[in-house]
């Protein structure tokens, strides 16, 4: 998980030594609480001046102009790639009282900010990428003035019109041998070029080297001439990327080819109809369809069957995140079914990626019907029992198959509640002791 933040004096008047640049801050899975996003970036903006550590103190820090709690798990309010702010001042005591302290945004109110769930499409920045230097200068010459807004203003709604597709397709690409519970929404260079090798992409004249420069490029965008070792892509810069290779590889006038197409929307048009489609959409299709027929049997949907698989998702999910948000991390799900050994020789990562995809936009089965979701790594209450559902249909599969799979099922939730100490051999009275009088509100974990 990657955050940009940007510091700016609690009083509105910059230090004449503060340089306002943006800091990039790696975060891992987004396991520590929001408050140490705000040190750490203090800490390195002291850093980046030679001043000590302990020159700038944060007291506040918001997400679109709100305060955020400081002492809530930073993934469970602050999606990756989002810009922060933080307001520091000399200190010393840090977090005092301010205005915006005492307005901080609950769960529900965060998630509002993200209803849109294209907004990482939308924020694409296609100047920033210079997508306009992939058309011929002369021809764009006898173009009206108006043709480059408008074909740049086409091509963003081409990204949004498929973004459903393509955020999945990159989920699904970014599930290779060397990927974890930790890089599913980061894409690595060997990934990038192994995903679109396997697409038929490159040949002789689009050829590998051309991946790691369109990697680079579309890296540097965002990091400039910082010194990053190990770079990875967002699935916004993996769109990009996608453009970029359209651009190139579908030029006019190249000598091995007798077509091409001077508008941008064409080639990418071209792109997806003759590999990202056939590729790597209709993979993901044909698998997601395989699923279908675990829900034409008549499972058991009671009302104790859900309870036990919510108090399975409580045992799983991040203890801190548990008050803000009623969701599984599906990094923290894999853990949970590594630790059970049920992945990664039972159930691969790909099943679980695809599964939670599936459960997103349940029942639709055809990607390119999928619309983009604001927190796709998520699984709520419902998306977790699809999944479920799925995985237990995906072992099934491996069986011999002399029992019906809603017996099977029912046999492997079992085993998932006793693991996630749902059940204890013996008693079936915890469940009244984990469980208030409304059976949808789930206990407090600090008794």
């Amino acid at each position: 998980m990657r955050v940009s933040i940007e510091l700016v004096h609690e009083s509105g008047k910059e230090p004449s030594f503060v340089e306002p640049k943006p800091i990039l801050l790696e975060c891992g899975l987004g396991d520590q609480v929001v408050k140490w996003a705000a040190f750490a970036a203090c800490y390195r903006l002291a850093n980046n001046l030679g001043e000590p550590i302990t020159k700038f103190v944060p007291q506040a820090i918001l997400l679109r102009g709100k305060s955020l709690d400081i002492n809530v798990v930073l993934r469970s309010v602050v999606a990756d790639g989002e810009s922060l702010t933080v307001q520091y001042s000399a200190g010393p005591l840090a977090f005092k009282e301010s205005p915006n302290s005492k307005q901080i945004l609950s769960a529900g109110q965060v998630s509002k900010l993200r209803e849109d769930p294209n907004d990482f499409i939308k924020k694409i920045d296609l100047d920033a990428y210079n997508f306009a230097a992939l058309l011929d200068e002369d021809v764009l010459g006898m173009k009206d003035e108006n043709f480059l807004p408008s074909e740049m203003e086409n091509l963003k709604g081409q990204l949004l019109k498929n973004g459903g597709a393509l955020q999945a397709a990159f989920f699904y690409l970014n599930c290779g041998e060397e990927s974890n519970e930790m890089s599913i929404d980061r894409m690595s260079l060997s990934l990038f070029r192994e995903a679109i090798i396997n697409t038929g992409i490159v040949n002789e004249y689009f050829s590998h080297s051309r991946l790691n420069e369109i990697f680079e490029k579309t890296t540097d965008v965002k990091h400039g001439d910082a010194k990053i070792e190990l770079r990875d892509l967002s699935v916004d810069e993996f769109l990009s990327t996608l453009v970029q290779i359209a651009g190139e590889k579908y030029q006019p006038g190249l000598q091995h080819q007798t077509w091409g197409y001077f508008e941008l929307t064409q080639r990418f048009q071209h792109l997806l109809d003759d590999f990202v489609s056939p590729k790597i959409v209709e993979k993901i299709g044909k698998k997601v369809s395989s699923f279908k027929k675990a829900f034409e049997h008549e499972i058991d949907d009671s009302t104790r069957a859900r309870r036990y698989i919510q108090m399975a998702m409580y045992s799983m999910q991040e203890k801190r995140t548990f008050h803000e948000r009623q969701v599984l991390q599906v990094n923290s799900f894999i853990k949970s079914l590594v630790a059970w050994d049920y992945a990664p020789e039972d159930i691969s990562l790909i099943d679980v990626v695809t599964s939670t995809l599936y459960a997103k936009t349940f029942p639709e089965t055809d990607p390119m019907q999928w619309h983009t979701v604001p927190q796709p790594l998520d699984l709520n209450l419902e998306e977790l029992e699809i999944c479920l559902t799925v995985l237990g249909f995906v072992l099934y599969q491996k069986t011999d198959k002399e029992e019906d799979f809603p017996s099977y099922l029912s046999e492997f939730l079992d085993d998932i509640f006793h693991y996630a100490g749902v059940i204890v051999e013996g008693s079936d009275s915890e469940e009244d002791e984990l469980f208030s009088e409304n059976e949808n509100e789930m206990p407090s974990p600090i008794q």
